[in-house]
This record gives C-alpha cells, sequence and structure tokens, in this order.
C-alpha cells in the first residue's frame, strides 16, 4: 500500500505491482528531495507556520532575512519575526484566516 497525495494505492503483490510499487516511491522520494533543495537553496525566506503560528520550516534565506538559525526559530511563534505593533492585528487576521480558509 502506498500513499499519494492523500489517496491510499493498494498493490497485489506480483512482480509488476513491486516494481510499480518501487516506482512510485521513488517518485515520492524525489519530489520530495527536489522540494528540499528548492527550500534550502533558495536566498528567499520560506517558512512554515501551523495552525497555530508555531513555525515548523525555516529556510536558510530566513536565517539571512529575519537573523535567526533554524534552530531558534523552529519552534516558536511568528510573534519572532511580527514587529510588537502590529502583532495585535496579525494575530486578527491569522486566526481568521485560518477558521474560515479565506484570505
Amino acid at each position: 500500500m502506498v500513499v499519494v497525495d492523500g489517496l491510499v494505492i493498494k498493490l497485489v503483490a506480483t512482480s509488476q505491482s513491486l516494481v510499480a510499487e518501487k516506482r512510485i516511491k521513488l517518485f515520492i522520494s524525489d519530489r520530495e528531495w527536489i522540494y528540499k533543495k528548492i527550500i534550502s537553496a533558495s536566498q528567499d525566506a520560506i517558512i512554515m507556520a501551523d495552525k497555530d503560528g508555531v513555525l515548523c520550516l525555516w529556510n536558510d534565506g530566513a536565517q539571512s532575512i529575519f537573523g535567526y538559525s533554524s534552530d531558534e526559530a523552529v519552534g516558536k511563534t511568528l510573534d519572532l519575526i511580527i514587529p510588537d505593533r502590529f502583532r495585535e492585528r496579525h494575530w486578527i487576521g491569522y486566526t481568521n484566516v485560518i477558521t474560515t480558509s479565506v484570505t
């Protein structure tokens, strides 16, 4: 069984299906490898936060722009990079987007 973009693909254990499963797994791992390389090589800040605003992805571009390493940033909230004067408005908007899925 393989999961691709949320779809479960069940393969019968024949030599052809085992080859197909291996190809699917290689495709997924190649795609993930490419994404990781793009994110790590980007000079732009690429960050990701969860629904609570906790940072879970922080690339080298973010370190260059904001001055915090991944070890320093991941696990902290977006408050790390939101100036004090904008935080209240930011969290109102963030909560609204998370709740409604409308930007």
